[in-house]
C-alpha cells in the first residue's frame, strides 16, 4: 500500500515534472532548484546511509504528489511555457503513510526511509528519525502497537512558511541532546546531538560530518579532561580545524562549504590551534604535537642534547611554541625536511643552538604558516647556532 491522504484540508501548489519520468499518486517529492523541477525521492543521489540521506532531503522537501504521470509523457515546462507537465502538490497534509513495523507516539519525527538493498531513497515509505533536522513531518495518532502504518502531518520545507525552512539559521533544528562520546577517536553524524562531551585520556581526534549535508549545523564540543589531553576536531576530509583544550569548550559551525570555530578561551576563529598555555621541561628528544601549541618548552633538568621535532606541516597551520634554554645543553629545533625557513634560505631542516657558554637564556619561538616553519631567535647577546 502506497501514500494515502486523510484530510482534504491541506495545502497545495502546482510543480513541473521531468520528461519522460513516472510520477506516482503519494510519491514523496524534492525540488530540483536548479532545473526548476519537482522530483520523487529516488530520484536524489543516495549519500550512502539513511541519517545522510534523511539530511540531503529534509531541506529540498517539496510535498507529496497528488496526480500521476507517465513516462510516456514527453512534454516539459513551467506555469508560463506549458501546463503538459504540471501536477498538484501537497505541500501540508495528513497522510497514511507506510513505514517498517514500529510503535509510534504523537510527536515522534518522521523522515524518509531509505531502501539499502537497492541502495535508493524509498518513493512511499518513512521511518521514525531522532531529531528535527532529518524529518519532514510529524507523528499524530498514537500507535501503541508495532504497526506498518503511520497517521502524520508532513510540511514541505521548499514552499511553505519560512520557520518550517531546516535550511535557514544555525543549528538547524538538531535538538537539544548532549552526546557523551566514549574515550577514543569519534566521528559525529549528521543525526548527533548538538552538544558533545569527551573525557579524553591521551590526545583524540572527533572528526565533523561531511559539509555536503551539514549547512546550519552547530556542536558544542567540551572537554572535560583534567590532564592535558587535547581533542583535535577536524573535517571529513581530515583537515584540522581546532583543538579543544581540557576544561574548554568550542562551537563549531557548518555554511555548507566549510567548518569554522570559535574556541572558548581565545574567541578566535578558523583554524584554530591555541589550547591553554603550559609549561613543560624536556630532558630527552620529544616529538612534538599539533596539540601542543601555545606550549612553553624548557630544557629544565636536561643532562645532555634535547632535539624537539616538530610535527607535519599540513596538519600545523597556525602553530607556535616557544623554546627556552635553562640549562647549558644543546638544543635542536628539527623540522620535516626542507620546511624550516632560516637566513637567506626557506629550504632548511634543523635548528642547532649555540656552543657551551651560549645557550642558558635563549629563546627559539616556532610558528608554522601551513606550508613552512619560522624560527626567530632571542638570543640576548649570545652567539647564533648553526642552520642545516
Amino acid at each position: 500500500m502506497g501514500i494515502s491522504q486523510v484530510l482534504t484540508d491541506n495545502k497545495v501548489i502546482t510543480a513541473a515534472f521531468p520528461v519522460s519520468t513516472a510520477i506516482s499518486r503519494g510519491d514523496l517529492l524534492w525540488y530540483d532548484n536548479a532545473n526548476r523541477l519537482a522530483k520523487r525521492a529516488s530520484a536524489r543521489t543516495d549519500l550512502g546511509s539513511t541519517a545522510l540521506n534523511q539530511a540531503d532531503f529534509a531541506p529540498i522537501f517539496l510535498g507529496v504528489s497528488m496526480d500521476t504521470r507517465f513516462s510516456a509523457e514527453t512534454t516539459s515546462g513551467s506555469v508560463r511555457t506549458s501546463t503538459n507537465s504540471l501536477r498538484d502538490v501537497v505541500t501540508d497534509g495528513v497522510f497514511d503513510l507506510p513505514c517498517a513495523s514500529a510503535t509510534w507516539k504523537i510527536g515522534d519525527l518522521i523522515g524518509i526511509a531509505r531502501d539499502g538493498t537497492n541502495t535508493v531513497n524509498f518513493n512511499q515509505q518513512v521511518v521514525k528519525v531522532s531529531t528535527p533536522n532529518l524529518a519532514i513531518g510529524v507523528c499524530i495518532q498514537e500507535e501503541s502497537v508495532a504497526t506498518t502504518t503511520v497517521r502524520g502531518r508532513l510540511i514541505g520545507t521548499v514552499a511553505t512558511e519560512p520557520h518550517a525552512n531546516l535550511t535557514r539559521g544555525i543549528g538547524n533544528f538538531q535538538g537539544q541532546g548532549i552526546n557523551a562520546l566514549t574515550d577514543g577517536a569519534q566521528t559525529l553524524t549528521v543525526d548527533s546531538a548538538p552538544f558533545v562531551t569527551m573525557t579524553p585520556t591521551a590526545d583524540r581526534v572527533i572528526t565533523l560530518p561531511a559539509v555536503g549535508q551539514s549547512t546550519g549545523l552547530a556542536y558544542w564540543i567540551s572537554n572535560l579532561a583534567t590532564n592535558l589531553f587535547y581533542l583535535s576536531v577536524k573535517n571529513a576530509g581530515g583537515t584540522l580545524i581546532g583543538v579543544v583544550g581540557p576544561g574548554e569548550t568550542s562551537m563549531f559551525g557548518c555554511d555548507g562549504a566549510t567548518w569554522k570555530g570559535i574556541i572558548s578561551e581565545t574567541g578566535g576563529l578558523g583554524n584554530m590551534q591555541v589550547p591553554s598555555s603550559q609549561i613543560v621541561s624536556k630532558t630527552a628528544d620529544y616529538t612534538v604535537l599539533v596539540t601542543d601549541s601555545g606550549t612553553m618548552f624548557d630544557n629544565t633538568g636536561a643532562a645532555g642534547s634535547v632535539n624537539f621535532t616538530l610535527p607535519a606541516v599540513a596538519n600545523a597551520k597556525g602553530f607556535y611554541a616557544y623554546i627556552f634554554g635553562v640549562v647549558d645543553q644543546q638544543i635542536v629545533v628539527t623540522a620535516p625536511a626542507g620546511t624550516l625557513v632560516g637566513p637567506n634560505n626557506a629550504g632548511r631542516t634543523s635548528y642547532t643552538s649555540g656552543a657551551a657558554g651560549q645557550r642558558i637564556g635563549a629563546v627559539h619561538y616556532v610558528y608554522c604558516n601551513g606550508a613552512k616553519y619560522f624560527l626567530a631567535l632571542s638570543l640576548q647577546g649570545l652567539t647564533q647556532g648553526a642552520f642545516a
